[in-house]
């Protein structure tokens, strides 16, 4: 069994054990899965203008991240695609959200164009991958990544520096390797935030205004 193959295993259990909630896709609390998509959203909201956004939520889960999103009134939506490596998870996005902007794919990658690309939470659970292996797939995923991104990409990674990094299952990132990593591959106008009452970072890379 692969790595993805472990990984979706283990997404498959936790949301037939606790259904559609923050607990499935392994947050605290509900407040801190809010959290995230908020700093997400002050992303969009400098760059949407009130404009209707394209948007590539990779690591979806069971949709949550599209629930927040269409309440925002700043980032008007036209099209949400989310993708994830776990069947159950997507069969149960497209059982709840029927909204018409939405469409769930079943896929370890994104295949679509949209204005934005998000991964939150997507690259926490490592399972069994060597902490070396799994850097390199989430900066091979990334590259795929901002490929289908047409204006920027965001992604949040457990931070190094913030926790005891004692789960063997969970992947711990350097802030500083992943901001040089999106600056050298990606754009110069790449941001680094640090959440002080969280155990992760988020990088927000934009491309360069033509």
């Amino acid at each position: 069994m692969s790595v993805l193959e472990v990984v979706s295993a283990a997404y498959d259990h936790k949301l037939q054990e606790h259904g559609a909630t923050h607990e499935s896709v392994m947050w605290e609390d509900p407040r801190s899965q809010i959290y995230r998509f908020e700093v997400f959203a002050q992303f969009l909201s400098k760059e949407a203008a009130g404009n209707p956004l394209r948007i590539n939520d990779f690591g979806c889960g069971y949709g949550a991240l599209f629930t927040y999103l269409i309440g925002l009134p700043n980032a008007p939506l036209e099209t949400y695609i989310g993708y994830d490596i776990s069947l159950e998870m997507i069969k149960t996005a497209r059982c709840q959200i029927k909204d018409t902007r939405a469409r769930f794919i079943h896929s370890d990658r994104v295949s679509e164009t949209a204005d934005f690309s998000f991964a939150s939470g997507t690259y926490s659970l490592k399972a069994n991958a060597e902490d070396a292996d799994w850097a390199a797939y989430i900066k091979s995923s990334l590259k795929a990544l901002w490929e289908k991104s047409s204006m920027g990409i965001a992604f949040n990674l457990l931070d190094r520096e913030k926790t005891d990094a004692n789960d063997e299952w969970l992947y711990y990132g350097n802030s500083r390797e992943f901001l040089s990593f999106c600056r050298a591959e990606f754009s110069s106008d790449t941001q680094l935030i640090s959440h002080p009452q969280l155990a992760d970072f988020t990088i927000f890379v934009r491309r360069p205004v033509r």
